[in-house]
């Protein structure tokens, strides 16, 4: 007779507001050790106005021996257009090899002069093996 397990995890969601003044790579929150991305999304609710380009990477910190991987969950999400971002998640399920606190980050590139407006809200939900 066969056997079925079920197992529960609890959801962790990070949300974390930036904007244009967010420059560079920041912490906006951090992961338990094994933990493992359920889903990711990315909603610009002001455009972000450089002239050429503005993007945001997602990823993790180093710490502990563990080194950086800023676009881990998230290389190139697309600022210059409001709405819900268009997304191509990496590494969903899998579970980040550590046995420490990572900080998660985030990552915006502009190209083209100086940024005057933007705004965003980014929503990372991880479970924790």
């Amino acid at each position: 007779m066969a056997t079925n397990t079920v197992t529960q995890q609890m959801l962790t969601t990070v949300i974390s507001d930036i904007t244009f003044s967010d420059t560079g790579t920041f912490n906006i929150g951090n992961l338990p050790p094994k933990a493992v991305l359920v889903d990711l999304k990315v909603n610009v609710t002001t455009a972000f106005d450089s002239v050429t380009s503005d993007s945001l990477a997602i990823g993790y910190g180093a710490a502990g021996g563990v080194s950086a991987d800023d676009d881990a969950f998230e290389t190139a999400v697309d600022l210059q257009s409001a709405g819900n971002a268009s997304l191509t998640i990496l590494n969903v399920g899998q579970e980040i090899d550590s046995s420490i606190n990572l900080p998660l980050t985030a990552k915006v590139t502009s190209a083209g002069g100086s940024l005057s407006a933007g705004a965003a809200t980014i929503v990372f939900t991880y479970a924790q093996k």
